[in-house]
C-alpha cells in the first residue's frame, strides 16, 4: 500500500474510532469497507456485504487466499465479545463447503471465557482478531497476507484460535550480536585521526562478527545506548559493552526513542511500535527506510520521514498520539535531500540536509522558501542532535575523513570537534554527564559491517 493511500486509510480509521455522529450500524458498514480495502491493497480480491443463500445471512467480508475461502465477521462494540456471536458465525460456516475458514474481528476484544475456550480442542476453526491485529494491518506493520500466514503458522504449530499480536511479532529471539573492547576487535585500526584542543575522543567498543548494519542510535534508560538494527533494537551498556535486546522485532529502522516510563518506541516497517514487554501499535503510514523518531515539544514523540519522491520535495513531521489515527501529520515543502530532523524550541524544527538545511516553524507555515536555506555544516549529515543552542553533526561521507562538528544553524558558525577514520558515521547520541557517542562503521574492505562506538568528552556547546 502506498504511503499516501495508507495515510488516507489511517485517517478514515481515526474518524471511525472517534465515533462522530454516525450510527453504530453505519460505523460497522464503513469498518467492513475499510477492512476490505486493506485486503485489496495487498492483492486480495475482498468483497463486502455478500448475501448467503436465500438472503438468510450476510457476510461482512469475503475473500480467497492460498486456495482457502475466508468468511470474515467484524464487530465494533463497546463491550468485549462473548461466545454467542462467534457461535453464530460458526453456524454461518456450517452452511458452506468444507474447508471454508472463518475470521472474527472484535475491536473491543474478547471475554476471558472466549480466550479460554479458544485454546480448547473443540473450538471452531475460527481465527480471532482484536484491535491490535487490525491496527497492525492499518498502520503497515504487517500486511494482511503476512498476518494470515503468521496466524496459520502459529496455530498449526501450537493449536488454539486466538494469538495476541505480540506472540506473532516476537518469537524465539536469537542472542543479540556482541561488542568487545575496540583495541581488541579493531586490530590496529586507527579510528580517531584528530581532535580539537580540549576534546578527548576514544574508540571504546566495536562489534564482533554477526552485526547487521545499524540505522540509528539514541540515548536509552540508565545511560544505555539504543541501537537500531534490521533485527530489532538492542541496548548497549557504555560501561561494559554488554548487549541485550530492547525490542526483538525484525523490520526496525531509523532512530528509536526511549520514553520516561522505560518503554521503547521504534519504527517497524511502516508503523511506530511502543514496547514495554508487549507490543502496541501507536501510529502508521510511514513508508521508507529514512524515518526517525525524535522528542518534540514537551517531550512528545514525533516522527520525521524523508521524502520518498524522486525530487525529494515533501517531507513529513508528525506528532504522535496515543493510538493509530491520532497522529498530527505536517507535510513540509523543502526540495532537499533531508537526512534528519531535530526539535529546536516551540514548534521549530531543523531539517538537516545535504547541501542546504532549513528551520521550519510549524506555527508559521510548512513550506521553506529559498531565502530560508542554510548552508549545511558538513557533507551528508547522517547524525544530528541538539546540544544547548547548537547542533552536533556527524558526517556520513567525506573523502578526507569523517567529521564531527558543532554547529550554530542560526549564525552559520561551526567548528570541527573530531575527525575519524571510518567507512561511515551512522549516528550520534548524548550519553551521561555531557559525554557524546558516535556510532561508526569501521569495516574497511570487509563486507561485514563493524559498528564502532567512539566517545567524545569535553564538548562545550557555549564555545
Amino acid at each position: 500500500m502506498g504511503s499516501s493511500r495508507m495515510r488516507n486509510v489511517i485517517e478514515e480509521f481515526g474518524k471511525l474510532d472517534a465515533g462522530g455522529t454516525c450510527s453504530p450500524q453505519q460505523r460497522g458498514t464503513d469498518f467492513n469497507e475499510l477492512l476490505a480495502r486493506a485486503w485489496q491493497a495487498d492483492g486480495i480480491d475482498a468483497e463486502t456485504g455478500v448475501r448467503g443463500s436465500g438472503g438468510h445471512d450476510e457476510v461482512d467480508v469475503f475473500f480467497e487466499y492460498r486456495g482457502i475461502h475466508w468468511v470474515l465477521e467484524a464487530k465494533w462494540l463497546n463491550a468485549a465479545v462473548n461466545v454467542d456471536p462467534i457461535a453464530t458465525h460458526q453456524e454461518r460456516l456450517n452452511s458452506r463447503p468444507a474447508g471454508t475458514r472463518g475470521l472474527f474481528v472484535s475491536m473491543s476484544g474478547y471475554t476471558e471465557s472466549v480466550k479460554t475456550k479458544a485454546a480448547q480442542p473443540r473450538w471452531p476453526q475460527i481465527l480471532l482478531l482484536d484491535r491490535a491485529h487490525v491496527e497492525a494491518v492499518i498502520s503497515g506493520l504487517l500486511s494482511p497476507t503476512a498476518l494470515l500466514d503468521a496466524l496459520m503458522r502459529h496455530t498449526a504449530r501450537h493449536g488454539g484460535s486466538y494469538v495476541p499480536l505480540g506472540d506473532l511479532l516476537v518469537g524465539r529471539s536469537s542472542e543479540p550480536p556482541s561488542a568487545g573492547p575496540a583495541a581488541e576487535v579493531l586490530e590496529g585500526w586507527e579510528t580517531v585521526l584528530s581532535t580539537r584542543d580540549g576534546i578527548r575522543a576514544v574508540a571504546v567498543f566495536a562489534g564482533r562478527p554477526g552485526w547487521s548494519r545499524p540505522s540509528g542510535m539514541c540515548p536509552g534508560p540508565d545511560g544505555d545506548l539504543l541501537v537500531t538494527t534490521p533485527d530489532g533494537v538492542l541496548r548497549l551498556d557504555p560501561e561494559t559493552g554488554r548487549t541485550a535486546w530492547a525490542l526483538p522485532l525484525p523490520g526496525c529502522h531509523g532512530r528509536a526513542l526511549s520514553l520516561p516510563d522505560g518503554s521503547t518506541m521504534a519504527v517497524c516497517n511502516g508503523a511506530v511500535i511502543r514496547w514495554d514487554g508487549s507490543a502496541r501499535v501507536i501510529a502508521g503510514g510511514f513508508a521508507g527506510s529514512n524515518t526517525h523518531l525524535l522528542s518534540g515539544p514537551g517531550g512528545e514523540p514525533w516522527v520525521f520521514q524523508r521524502s520518498t519522491q524522486a525530487q525529494q520535495s515533501h517531507h513529513l513531521l508528525a506528532r504522535l498520539g496515543r493510538r493509530v489515527g491520532e497522529e498530527e501529520v505536517h507535510e513540509v515543502g523543502f526540495p532537499a535531500a533531508v537526512l534528519n530532523a531535530v526539535w529546536l524550541d516551540g514548534r521549530r524544527f531543523l531539517l538537516s540536509a545535504n547541501g542546504h538545511s532549513a528551520i521550519v516553524d510549524l506555527d508559521l507555515g510548512r513550506n521553506v522558501s529559498r531565502d530560508d536555506w542554510i548552508p549545511s555544516a558538513v557533507h551528508w549529515p547522517e547524525g544530528v542532535a541538539r546540544s544547548g543552542d547548537r547542533i552536533v553533526v556527524a558526517e556520513g561521507l567525506n573523502s578526507d575523513g569523517r567529521r564531527v562538528v558543532l554547529w550554530d544553524p542560526v549564525d552559520g558558525s561551526s567548528y570541527e570537534i573530531a575527525r575519524l577514520q571510518a567507512n561511515y558515521l551512522l549516528d550520534l547520541a548524548l550519553g551521561r554527564d555531557g559525554q557524546w557517542w558516535v556510532l561508526a562503521d569501521t569495516s574497511g574492505n570487509d563486507p561485514q559491517v563493524r559498528p564502532t562506538w567512539v566517545s567524545l568528552n569535553g564538548v562545550d556547546p557555549q564555545q
